[in-house]
């Protein structure tokens, strides 16, 4: 028993001259990890802003591009009832690209055709459900997410224009109301 608190001791003794004959590199090497940090917040604040301005290209695009189509829209005499697919996308606010949704249509489609089948269905019924499932079933999901959030938006905004005349009428800015 006293020969390992006598090894324990050493042990300790051996560890704490380390420790003290090491100090200065331990903290420097904290020291110019801090440093390091330090850079790499300031070139993360570079890549934001930088971000930031690629954002606000992107978000001044997309806004031209919508004022464009609706543009196009009244020129052409095409009802307000019937946006183009990228729009209705939009509106159901899903980051889906036009290729993706037809590929998903078709993914949908080939599915849909090879499950019937192998669940016993006859050509011709599988064919018919592929084409429900291809043609159908995604622009059914689009258009239902696209009007619960209209049903959304017009449920919550007579509450918002009415804390925005509130707001003005007590004398706050409009940005502060908005």
């Amino acid at each position: 028993m006293m020969l390992l608190a006598m090894i324990g001791l050493a042990v300790l003794t051996v560890g704490t001259l380390g420790y003290a004959l090491m100090y200065n590199s331990i903290t420097d090497s904290k020291k110019s990890n801090e440093r390091i940090k330090s850079l790499q917040k300031d070139q993360s604040v570079k890549i934001k802003a930088q971000t930031k301005k690629v954002d606000d290209k992107q978000r001044r695009k997309a806004r031209e591009s919508a004022l464009k189509n609706v543009e196009e829209q009244r020129t052409a005499g095409k009802k307000a009832d019937k946006p183009t697919l990228p729009m209705r996308i939009s509106q159901a606010g899903m980051t889906l690209s036009v290729r993706n949704f037809y590929l998903i249509s078709v993914v949908m489609a080939v599915v849909s055709f090879f499950g019937s089948l192998i669940g016993g269905a006859q050509l011709y019924i599988a064919a018919g459900i592929s084409f429900v499932a291809g043609v159908g079933l995604l622009r059914f999901y689009i258009s239902f997410k696209r009007a619960r959030r209209f049903k959304a938006f017009t449920t919550i905004f007579p509450n918002a224009i009415d804390v925005i005349v509130r707001g003005i009428r007590s004398g706050l800015p409009l940005n502060d109301c908005l």
